[in-house]
């Protein structure tokens, strides 16, 4: 073997080469053939013959010149056992192409050109997409998209169910076809019979080639049709999978779609989605002039597909926003206020209970964005930005499938604008029309226009028919009527445990209403009395308990002049009527709460304990019972063996340990305790602080619960295996109705392992997670997920919620995220997914392995600020490293020390090209490079071999087996060696 030394840095990097044939005995490339493509006759499929490999070339490229010898579009070929090799190239026009391969090799100047061959292409003449539209008194306007390289048009018309063309004078019009300087491409045909079909076709000319478009019938009518256009925009959305078909232009029936199906009827691809502020969409739309126009848009959806395995972001309806999305934009967000009544997730919560439906009907107002807003960025829009959601129902009954019709209206009056689901058989208590008041709310962003139609978006198509729009003027129409007060729902609650150990009892008390608050004992005592509470600001007061129960009845009066907002007033929920009212009545809370404690410095449990037992060995406690009176210092012991709990296991916010005394649970030495959650629709969940979980099992929760959920503050949870479970395995996250102060903080997960779970939509289940609602300081160190159908760690943030906490992964493992142990499902299967939204947020990962994961090994999911240091990314399906960002914030990336080869394609970081590095080897595709121009390949390290699977030391540090572990002295501080976690050399 052939060692090459390399210096940079003040760092010895030792840079390996195989023994091979020299390069030059190696053959040069041959061209074979240059075709069009069978079912894509724009493409040209160059094929080659080249030797690749260690007797061979390690790269080559593939150059398309025109007449001049500009390089047009090259396209590069790594290694590949075949020798017959090809490439796809697209000639933008017609013309004479010369093609020509060069082959290269590592770390060699002198590259093997192939001999060059010409060939003479024509682009493919393509049938114009043209539409038709009445513009009253009898006539006709025929429009047409241009063609490329179409030197002429010829328009017919006929009536229908007769041959020929119009008579003598129309024809010569129709056929006589427009010069190509003509960019108008509109005919207009006048003084046709009201009331009489006729069929219009368009045809493209170039010298003798010819290609006509399907033809379209339209009815002549004596009024103008109304302008609609297409258009597909937004996040996720892309041109093969977010269209329009229309099936009968004269009766209006189309179709629109979002995604593809597989042949057994599961989706394929997704195109799109619907979120809070900013949608995804296929939309088919007609302008509005707010100022000269109300109108109602009533419209019948049939539901062709619509996903199975719902993930709540897919659906259909009709839509009205105040600016319209970029055509053919994906990889922006497309920020509007708008009016919708949809089929899409909703979640609410309705008389104290929180109803989720993935997908059914509602409506969704989405409003206070302005182009300063915008401009704030993430934080001004989830500060100032509304998006308020109410579904027509929550019952089972009511969720959107394939097949299903629906009849749905939206309004604009002088009031605002109305949604109405057009539904006979409603029972008399569903509230059938919501109403957004204030017009001017859709006049923020384009004061002049208002795009209202009809959007499909992720997962779903529909056909849309019976469409009929009725346009008004607002000044003729019935004056508009003020806002109602919004009612904002009363919430008081009592945020203090069931149980306590200490006779000192921190009674914590919140609304979201100023009030007075009277707190009376069991013994009839006034313990508060009539004290003043502050909207959404912790009341604290100390109690005295006395052992057993004790009762306490709470009595929240609201201040009858507090207002959340202008026009808002608070409310609460009657019954008869099934609704909200508005209401400052007195809530009164029953509150119990048990002081009870064990004085053992252990309490034992097992799998067959009894809540009457003593916590010892010999008279061991059941979980439950344990949970509820463990005091600050004293540790659980769990018995091994399997644990099936009769509800979900949460540990409530306040009952805490402290920094010098943690509450602790773990498996007694020697064994191993399991809890299995499949009988009951719930996992574990963590609210308290400065709790330790340690050595023990959790799997088998139920569809869409995950297995633990941290959402207080100073915990560790250590050496616990997650698996089997119906969502994300661990994960940090609080509660979005709370302010960030208490979102969970602090949290160390560390030696963990998190595999095989899977959700019922198989694109939601992670295996490590802090996301949406956590704070700072949360810390993932030693831990593995593999085979989670979803991505290894997910740290998710959205719009809505605004911007979480900078989380640090380190000394971690992902691989084969995306599908599950046996190979099923299809997953995004990301290794490191570390952002969202576009979001800036410096989220650290450093000393990590991903590997084999069927998406990218490491992305930043449009984070524009990540920071990744001495990592290892390696054969993952999609690139390794993926550094992109999604609005015009600054690139903010961070990256040195990272090792990435043999990714799927190329690294992505063309937004910050100054991290290329001499301690960054980035894939390029072909080679791993790094700055200046030097390579490395597998043979750095020290085992390829993925079976066995990477373990762990009797320590809990992970054992990688050598796996993907760099050879000692061998690019010393550089990729990633996550044995070593405990070691300070960062």
């Amino acid at each position: 073997m052939l060692v090459l030394f390399l210096v940079f840095l003040n760092t010895p990097v030792l840079l390996a080469q195989d023994t091979r044939k020299a390069w030059d005995e190696v053959s040069a490339p041959v061209l074979l053939s240059i075709e069009p493509k069978a079912a894509e006759a724009t493409k040209l499929v160059v094929a080659f013959e080249l030797l690749t490999g260690s007797d061979g070339a390690d790269k080559a490229t593939v150059e398309m010149l025109d007449a001049s010898g500009k390089i047009i579009e090259q396209k590069s070929v790594g290694r590949s056992k075949s020798i017959i090799k090809s490439v796809e190239l697209q000639p933008p026009r017609s013309g004479l192409y010369y093609f020509r391969v060069t082959a290269m090799r590592n770390l060699l100047p002198q590259t093997k050109v192939s001999q060059i061959l010409k060939y003479s292409y024509s682009l493919p003449l393509e049938p114009p997409a043209f539409r038709v539209m009445n513009t009253g008194g009898g006539g006709i306007q025929v429009s047409w998209t241009e063609v490329p390289e179409a030197e002429g048009y010829e328009v017919t018309c006929s009536a229908e169910g007769e041959d020929g063309l119009l008579p003598s004078g129309k024809a010569s019009l129709a056929a006589g076809g427009l010069s190509g300087a003509d960019r108008n491409h509109v005919v207009n045909f006048n003084e046709l019979t009201v009331g009489r079909k006729y069929v219009f076709t368009v045809a493209a000319l170039r010298g003798d080639d010819r290609v006509v478009a399907d033809s379209l019938s339209r009815t002549v009518k004596d009024t103008p049709d109304r302008e609609w256009n297409f258009a597909w925009f937004g996040q996720s959305s892309k041109a093969e999978l977010n269209t329009i078909t229309m099936i009968d232009a004269d009766e209006f029936i189309f179709s629109l779609r979002s995604c593809s199906i597989l042949p057994d009827g599961q989706i394929d691809q997704k195109g799109g989605k619907f979120t809070a502020f900013h949608d995804g969409l296929s939309f088919y739309y007609t302008i509005i002039d707010p100022e000269a126009e109300n109108f109602i848009l009533r419209a019948t959806f049939t539901v062709d597909y619509i996903n199975p395995t719902a993930d709540g972001q897919e659906g259909f309806g009709l839509l009205a926003m105040d600016s319209l999305g970029e055509h053919g934009v994906s990889m922006k967000n497309h920020y509007t206020n708008s009016v919708g009544i949809i089929a899409t997730k909703f979640e609410e919560t309705i008389a104290g209970i929180k109803r989720t439906s993935k997908d059914t009907l509602g409506s969704r107002f989405v409003t206070g964005l302005s182009r300063e807003v915008i401009d704030q960025g993430d934080s001004g829009i989830a500060l100032n930005g509304r998006s308020v959601s109410r579904a027509y129902s929550y019952d089972s009954g009511s969720l959107v499938k394939k097949g299903d019709v629906y009849t749905l209206i939206l309004m604009k009056t002088n009031s605002g604008y109305h949604t109405l689901l057009d539904n006979p058989y409603a029972p008399e208590e569903l509230e059938l029309e919501h109403i957004l008041y204030g017009p001017e709310k859709l006049l923020q962003l384009d004061s002049g226009h208002v795009y209202a139609g009809f959007a499909v978006a992720r997962g779903c198509n529909v056909t849309v028919s019976n469409v009929s729009m009725t346009i008004t003027d607002p000044k003729k129409d019935p004056p508009g009527q003020p806002a109602p007060p919004e009612l904002i729902p009363l919430r008081a609650l009592v945020d203090s445990p069931p149980s306590y150990t200490e006779a000192s009892y921190p009674f914590v008390f919140n609304a979201n209403a100023a009030g007075s608050l009277t707190v009376i004992d069991g013994k009839r005592q006034v313990l508060i009395n009539k004290e003043k509470i502050t909207a959404d600001a912790d009341f604290i007061r100390l109690f005295n308990l006395s052992q057993g129960i004790n009762d306490y009845r709470i009595i929240f009066t609201p201040d009858p002049g507090f207002r959340p907002a202008e026009g808002q007033v608070m409310a609460s929920w009657d019954r008869e009527l099934s609704a909200y009212v508005e209401s400052y009545h007195p809530v009164n809370i029953n509150h119990s709460v048990i002081y009870h404690s064990f004085d053992n410095p252990e309490l034992w449990v097992a799998a067959d304990g009894e809540f009457l037992g003593r916590g010892t060995k010999e008279s061991p406690l059941d979980l439950t019972t344990a949970l509820l009176f463990v005091k600050p210092g004293q540790t659980i012991l769990l018995r091994g063996g399997i644990y099936y709990p009769n509800r979900m296991v949460n540990i409530p916010r306040g009952f805490d340990g402290k920094p010098d005394a943690r509450r602790i649970i773990r498996s007694a030495e020697g064994e191993r305790a399991i809890l299995d959650f499949s009988l009951v629709d719930g996992g574990m969940s963590l609210w308290g602080d400065y709790w330790t979980i340690k050595s023990l099992d959790i799997r088998n929760t139920r569809g869409n619960i995950k297995g633990l959920q941290i959402a207080g503050d100073n915990n560790i949870v250590e050496d616990v295996a997650v698996y089997n479970c119906g969502d994300t395995g661990i994960q940090i996250s609080g509660a979005s109705a709370e302010p960030m102060q208490k979102w969970p903080k602090n949290n160390l997960i560390l030696n963990c392992t998190s595999y095989n779970n899977c959700d019922p939509a198989a694109n939601n289940a992670d295996g490590f997670a802090a996301k949406l609602t956590c704070g700072e300081g949360n810390v993932f160190r030693g831990c593995i997920a593999f085979s989670n159908i979803d991505d290894g760690w997910d740290l998710f943030s959205k719009i809505e919620s605004g911007p979480i906490g900078a989380v640090l992964i380190e000394s971690c493992v992902a691989y084969k995220n995306g599908s599950l142990l046996d190979g099923s499902g299809n997953g995004d299967g990301n290794g490191f997914k570390l952002g969202g939204d576009g979001i800036s947020i410096p989220h650290v990962l450093r000393n990590s392995i991903a590997y084999a994961n069927g998406a990218s090994g490491i992305t930043s999911n449009s984070n524009p600020a990540v920071v990744i240091i001495r990592n290892t990314s390696y054969g993952n399906k999609g690139a390794n490293i993926n550094l992109y960002g999604k609005t015009s914030d600054k690139r903010l990336f961070i990256a040195s020390r990272n090792i990435s080869l043999r990714g799927g394609s190329g690294d992505v970081y063309r937004e910050m090209p100054e991290l290329e590095s001499p301690d960054n080897f980035f894939w390029n595709g072909a080679q791993s490079l790094n700055s200046e121009g030097r390579a490395i390949t597998e043979a750095i390290f020290q085992s390829l071999a993925l079976d066995p699977a990477p373990g762990r030391h009797p320590d809990g540090r992970i054992d990688m087996k050598g796996l993907l572990m760099v050879k000692e002295l061998n690019l010393e501080g550089i990729g990633a060696n996550p044995e070593e976690y405990l070691r300070a050399f960062y």
